[in-house]
């Protein structure tokens, strides 16, 4: 039977977790600690998988089918939910990255006329090596480059 939000708000935590069954995959764990969170078990390859979808009361019931909906889409294509989120974060960082670069640059280009040929080195290698590098560090680890 699926779950509702009456129930989800009166579940109370016990000395282990608990885990209530909506549809699908999709079940609520309570944590003895009080907090809920939405959970969508699956299948790839034979090999069962676990997507943390969020926090209950900030994912509401409907949200977290929607995105059990949309993990299922992913699955049905091949691809993990999870990996998938962390291509998406990591292109939005990198495509923030980017935005951030183009305003440095076109901040130092103000600049460039009111400062000295030595500060202007010092502000441009600094941004190199210390601001733009960093965005690198900021790739999954199945993207970064092993030296």
């Amino acid at each position: 039977m699926p779950l509702t939000d009456i129930k989800i708000r009166q579940a109370k935590p016990a000395d282990k977790p608990i885990k209530l069954a909506d549809t699908a995959g999709l079940y609520l764990e309570i944590k003895p600690t009080g907090s809920k969170l939405w959970r969508y078990r699956y299948r790839i390859d034979g090999r069962e998988n676990l997507f943390a979808i969020g926090e209950y009361p900030q994912v509401s019931l409907a949200d977290a089918r929607k995105a059990r909906d949309d993990a299922r889409e992913l699955i049905r294509q091949g691809r993990h939910p999870a990996h998938a989120r962390q291509t998406e974060r990591t292109r939005q960082i990198n495509a923030n990255a980017l935005t951030f670069k183009a305003v440095a640059e076109e901040w130092i280009e103000k600049k460039r006329s009111r400062w000295a040929p030595y500060y202007l080195m010092q502000v441009e290698r600094g941004m190199k090596k210390d601001i733009y590098r960093s965005r690198l560090a900021l790739r999954p680890w199945y993207e970064r480059s092993r030296r």
